[in-house]
């Protein structure tokens, strides 16, 4: 009988981090979820083919975690079959609105992969629709994850990793807020999300971020406070159109005290400014977590083929 032959990848440090948390507590806690609006005159069929199209461009969607004997970490295994585990949901909303929604197994997908999602999909449906091929080729999840741990283990990493190093998250993971409520399982998310369309020009992330720092600081009393923020990863152009979990929480440490509050922006910016020159060789250690996290999101601009509108409803 033929042997099976598997090409195996390594898993990029953040995929190692969430098959620590998913062994931990759970895979289905990890799961990627979106759904978009389709408005206009929908082909369902080539919608299904556009969707297939997709799932044949992009690796990762036909991606598993396999482990070996003797192996302590697994490796990613990518599957030639286009017919994957993705759940996909189409419901009518009226003749000419749908809802469609995603379901994406771990290790999948980030924030803005999602929003790549929307975009390739959208691509996809309107070379299906015309007849035409789609010649571009996405930078694939498995050579990003060669790309980050060949930059990790480089000398010129080095510097980034001191920088690292000195951040201590042991006192922030100890903070609790008033009224907390003690858990026995495992770090999870309890957040705050809050969608809102911002109608003055002057508020910009920082500024949203200023703000956390100034509420955790009244909350909690801690002058010196660190917040997890979320970075995509994605600062080279050729990483802008990779699927997969890129995106990071970098720890961001910033002194909080009674100053104007123009002037804890501007601490908040340069903080911001100086993680992210870091951010490629940022990772967690096992167990390390950070209780309070920032992410702030612009809603991605519609996608049109001819009168059929892509847009994002939730993600």
């Amino acid at each position: 009988m033929e042997n099976k032959v598997i090409e195996g990848f390594c898993l990029s440090p953040q995929q190692q981090r969430l098959w620590q948390l998913s062994k931990q507590d759970g895979a289905e806690r990890y799961c990627a979820r979106c759904a978009f609006m389709l408005d206009g005159d929908l082909d369902v069929h080539t919608l299904q083919r556009a969707f297939e199209d997709v799932v044949a461009r992009h690796e990762i969607f036909r991606t598993r975690l396999e482990t070996f004997p003797g192996m302590r970490l697994p490796l990613q295994v990518i599957d030639e079959d286009v017919n994957v585990a993705i759940d996909m949901e189409l419901l009518p909303l009226a003749p000419n609105k749908h809802l469609l929604s995603f379901s994406l197994p771990p290790f999948c997908a980030d924030g803005p992969s999602l929003r790549n999602l929307m975009k390739d999909l959208g691509q996809a449906y309107k070379a299906r629709r015309d007849g035409e091929t789609i010649e571009d080729e996405p930078m694939q999840y498995a050579d990003f994850a060669g790309w980050q741990n060949d930059l990790l283990e480089s000398t010129e990493a080095e510097v980034g990793k001191l920088y690292w190093r000195k951040r201590d998250l042991s006192e922030t993971a100890a903070l609790k807020l008033p009224f907390e409520r003690s858990s026995s399982s495992a770090p999870g998310c309890v957040g705050y999300s809050e969608e809102q369309t911002l109608e003055f020009a002057t508020i910009n992330d920082e500024v949203l971020l200023a703000a956390m720092y100034t509420l955790l600081w009244r909350l909690t009393g801690q002058t010196d406070l660190l917040i997890g923020v979320a970075h995509d990863g994605r600062r080279y152009e050729e990483l802008k159109s990779v699927i997969g979990p890129v995106a990071k929480y970098l720890p961001v440490a910033c002194a909080v005290d009674d100053v104007p509050f123009r002037e804890l922006v501007e601490r908040v910016q340069q903080a911001v400014d100086e993680a992210r020159q870091w951010q490629d060789v940022f990772t967690y250690e096992p167990d390390e977590f950070i209780p309070f996290v920032f992410e702030y999101t612009e809603t991605p601009e519609p996608y049109r083929v001819g009168d059929l509108q892509f847009s994002m409803y939730r993600e």
